[in-house]
């Protein structure tokens, strides 16, 4: 009798072990991750739909008139370089100027984001920037060019947020 015992404490010491372990077998074979069944853990991180536009050359800094133009939707702004600030515009857009680049914040559920459920973004868009400034002699700057969005996941496949972004380098601007 005490053999047959010494055996069930065996196989209940076999039985413990392999039922800690089976846990890190299934996630490094990937039953955790592929599981449709299985709870997803999203991270908290956050990401804007924007898009950022580098100049092919640098501006002066100072005040400027910004008009912007992404595919149909134009809107025009008071901006200053290098101020940290986003500026709002009329559609819930923002904006923001360097010497460098311009940036334009895309607001969430606008139709100008790619679809929320795509890997890929298929759609050409359209930007247009034009500058002005109001000093002796107007100036006014313009630059167009077309781009495809890169859609950001920042927490993974399946998780909040999902982000259009593009960066994209303007031709020389065209002096008027």
């Amino acid at each position: 009798m005490e053999r047959h015992t010494r055996g069930n404490v065996h196989k209940t010491r076999l039985l413990s072990v392999a039922l800690v372990f089976l846990p890190f077998l299934l996630v490094a074979c990937g039953a955790s991750s592929d599981s449709p069944t299985a709870p997803k853990t999203c991270n908290a991180l956050t990401c804007d739909s924007r898009v950022e536009a580098r100049f092919g050359e640098p501006i002066a800094t100072g005040a400027y008139t910004v008009e912007v133009c992404l595919d149909e939707l134009c809107e025009t702004a008071a901006v200053t370089t290098d101020d940290p600030n986003r500026v709002p515009l009329p559609s819930g857009h923002e904006l923001t100027l360097t010497a460098t680049a311009m940036m334009l914040y895309i607001e969430e559920g606008s139709p100008l984001e790619s679809a929320p459920n795509t890997t890929v973004e298929t759609t050409l868009h359209h930007l247009t920037v034009s500058l002005s400034t109001d000093d002796q002699q107007t100036t006014k700057l313009t630059s167009s060019v077309e781009f495809n969005y890169e859609i950001l996941q920042p927490n993974g496949p399946g998780c909040a947020p999902v982000c259009s972004f593009a960066a994209v380098r303007l031709p020389e601007f065209d002096h008027h």
